[in-house]
């Protein structure tokens, strides 16, 4: 199955080190977000839809609404990095147990009403998570699409 994960030039470095390896799986509207770690992929090569940020200084209504949910408030002039700026291919086979599809995953961990507010649209229909960490060698691509 050809998927596409899309992410920040900042974190590409990273990336073609140590593979792809993190991923904040959202369960709850309030932190931490964090608590479920699996990588976010999705089977549609534009990224445009899927509620990815792109690069801008937080506004203080951003930041109150950090404070809220992680418990910690980012200093002035914080910013969203563009999660639109790198689209990375892989090739995953559709039977490996590790990759779960978001339908799924989605309707049995998260709180009620989290996986409706996320799931708006179409796009989420395209999405897959993969519980575990794919390497360096097995990018078909890495497209740097803006920035």
């Amino acid at each position: 199955m050809i998927l596409y994960h899309f992410t920040c030039v900042e974190y590409l470095e990273s990336i073609r080190r140590e593979g792809l390896n993190r991923g904040d799986v959202p369960t709850r509207f309030k932190g931490p977000l964090f608590e479920t770690t699996a990588v976010w992929f999705t089977t549609d090569p534009k990224p445009e839809g899927h509620g990815l940020y792109e690069a801008k200084i937080l506004t203080d209504e951003d930041r109150r609404s950090y404070l809220e949910v992680f418990g910690d408030l980012p200093a002035e002039g914080s910013r969203y990095f563009n999660k639109k700026a790198v689209r990375i291919t892989v090739i995953i086979p559709s039977n490996d147990r590790r990759l779960v599809r978001w339908l799924t995953w989605g309707h049995k961990h998260c709180e009620p009403g989290l996986y409706d507010a996320l799931s708006k649209g179409n796009r989420h229909k395209t999405w897959w998570l993969y519980f575990g960490t794919v390497a360096p060698d097995q990018f078909c691509a890495i497209d740097v699409l803006k920035g």
